[in-house]
């Protein structure tokens, strides 16, 4: 299994996983971006890292992307030609 294929179940597994685990990788990536944009010598305020990065909002949002990387998993794993 090599080329889009391989690539599209990477994609459909890893977007599977996101959309099962979507409140604890959505929690997640909200607490490493505001770290990171806290220890950036250039960083943002606080006030503006909550609003990037909305904890409320995260989970329904890693849903969604997890649900598009599936889908394009399924398209890049079943239909190789279609894609180039």
């Amino acid at each position: 299994m090599t080329g889009m294929p391989f690539i599209g179940a990477i994609f459909f597994a890893v977007g599977v996983l996101i959309a099962v685990f979507h409140r604890s990788v959505g929690i997640a990536f909200c607490k490493i971006g505001k770290y990171m944009w806290k220890n950036n010598p250039l960083g943002i305020s606080p006030d503006y890292t909550d609003k990037f990065y909305d904890e409320r909002k995260a989970p329904r949002i890693m849903f969604l992307m997890g649900v598009v990387l599936a889908v394009e998993g399924v398209i890049f794993w079943f239909f190789p030609k279609f894609i180039q």
